[in-house]
């Protein structure tokens, strides 16, 4: 039989994350084994999670606080044929050479069995996690393995329900640190004002943290914002697209046009995207945490309306204009009621300015206020893009922005 390749190893690592952050990554992994059982754990991306698995063997001290002495293993079921029984034993025996009687084997790669539905691996596993016992088997997914159609799978595969858990995705502060750290490894100057824009458009995704990096470090005098529009960015937003579950792109269509309407999968996934961090809430609305992400649905599936009357704007027939403050409320109904057409900014300061008053707006206050409208839009899943700036004459309203 050819044997072809076991990750056991990952590569090193330093201060990409905090211990903190680290710890709050592992414990779930650790209250399994605490518990003498396996488990299940969804985390967005493989390669960032063997670097996490390098950060926990370099700090020894939180290794061995939540593994004692166990040997940690890392297999990757997508580095060899795993088809059937002998396939796996052979995977164990390679990956513990020195007969350890307490492992804990990292097992990566199962996403294939779950699309291609794929039953008999998961009840092999079942039946290698009893014979290696007192090992444990942590199991990796970067696709959502507790959704309603991979359960039949699992039946009489028990030990992946047993203990199921959601890393979500990174926080802001969490961002910050990794920008920090990939600008110091690559000995490039990112200012104050990129990194806000980077944290703020590509949100807890280390990819894309990475890749508008990248873009930085390769373009010196570059116009910002190419650093997110780049084909590579791109690419990469194409791939995490594609790689959510159809019934998850749904749900994230519906909330970018505004509807809350959702079939029995579509709630499980919504409810899967608000726990990994893709989606959060505000107020009664639901937003995309990835703004880069929203702007990419938008082009690939322009599907939003935004109208309005006398008192009220209308996303896809829902009003929002409680999102708005009264001044802000006023500039979009007059952005709105000229569609394509480039609106100045003393149009603008004579609109919002008091018939009985002097006081009228100066171009800075348009510009934060614009900017206010764009980040409010933004939080309701839409793109700020519609509000085009047009240098040296003013703003439009695109309809129609792709």
């Amino acid at each position: 039989m050819r044997f072809s390749f076991i990750y056991m190893a990952t590569p090193s690592a330093n201060s990409a994350v905090s211990p903190e952050h680290l710890e709050a990554i592992i414990s779930p992994w650790a209250k399994s084994i605490k518990n003498d059982e396996s488990g299940s754990f969804w985390y967005y991306n493989k390669s960032d999670l063997y670097w996490r698995i390098a950060n926990l063997r370099e700090q020894k001290q939180l290794f061995r606080k939540y593994f004692g002495n166990r040997l940690l293993v890392v297999i990757d079921a997508e580095s060899f044929r795993s088809e059937n029984e002998s396939d796996w034993n052979i995977a164990f025996q390679v990956s513990n050479k020195s007969n350890q009687e307490k492992v804990v084997y990292a097992i990566t790669g199962l996403d294939r069995q779950l699309l291609e539905n794929d039953s008999h691996a998961f009840h092999i596993l079942q039946k290698e996690e009893s014979l290696l016992h007192p090992s444990h088997f942590l199991f990796f997914f970067t696709i959502d393995s507790t959704h309603p159609r991979f359960r039949p799978l699992f039946d009489g595969a028990s030990i992946f329900l047993q203990n199921t858990a959601v890393i979500p995705l990174h926080t802001n502060n969490d961002t910050q640190r990794y920008i920090t750290y990939k600008s110091n490894q690559w000995k490039i100057h990112v200012t104050e004002k990129q990194k806000k824009a980077i944290v703020e458009r590509c949100g807890g995704y280390f990819l894309l943290v990475k890749e508008a990096l990248r873009y930085v470090r390769d373009n010196k005098n570059t116009d910002r914002e190419m650093v997110f529009i780049h084909e590579e960015m791109r690419w990469r937003l194409n791939t995490i697209w594609n790689h959510f579950l159809s019934s998850e792109q749904s749900v994230l269509q519906k909330i970018i046009r505004g509807s809350a309407v959702f079939n029995m999968e579509e709630r499980h996934s919504l409810k899967f995207l608000l726990a990994s961090g893709f989606l959060t809430t505000k107020g009664r609305f639901y937003t995309l945490t990835i703004p880069l992400l929203t702007d990419y649905i938008h082009k690939i599936n322009p599907m939003y309306t935004l109208s309005h009357d006398e008192k009220r704007i209308y996303y896809n027939n829902v009003p929002i204009e409680n999102n708005f403050s009264p001044q802000e409320q006023k500039l979009m109904q007059f952005l709105l009621s000229k569609p394509s057409v480039i609106i100045s900014r003393d149009e603008i300061a004579n609109t919002l300015s008091s018939t009985n008053s002097d006081d009228v707006l100066s171009d800075w206050a348009i510009d934060q206020l614009v900017s206010r409208i764009r980040k409010r839009l933004t939080s309701i899943g839409i793109s700020p893009h519609v509000i085009k700036t047009i240098r040296t004459k003013g703003f439009m309203y695109l309809p129609n922005m792709q």
